[in-house]
């Protein structure tokens, strides 16, 4: 682990704040750019009287897109503690 960068423990596990500020707004932002284009969605697939009901499904989408994309540049840093 790099002793200058910065570290927040989640789940048990070491997380650096700067790869995970990015995995949070890549992830916000999928889901923001998919929220917002739901009313263009729902009328290209010719159902415009879904849109509002498309907005929370497509944000979760676009959030569930993001935290993939954002899996393998997030590294887990483990500490490991032997005890005798």
């Amino acid at each position: 682990m790099n002793g200058d960068e910065a570290y927040i423990e989640i789940y048990g596990e070491l997380v650096s704040l700067k790869e995970l500020a990015i995995a949070s707004i890549i992830s916000t932002a999928l889901a923001f750019v998919l929220f917002y284009f739901s009313p263009s969605i729902a009328k290209a697939i010719g159902m415009p009287n879904l849109a509002n009901a498309l907005k929370i499904t497509l944000g979760a989408i676009g959030a569930s897109i993001g935290f993939f994309f954002s899996i393998p540049l997030t590294k887990v840093k483990r500490k490991i503690v032997e005890e005798e």
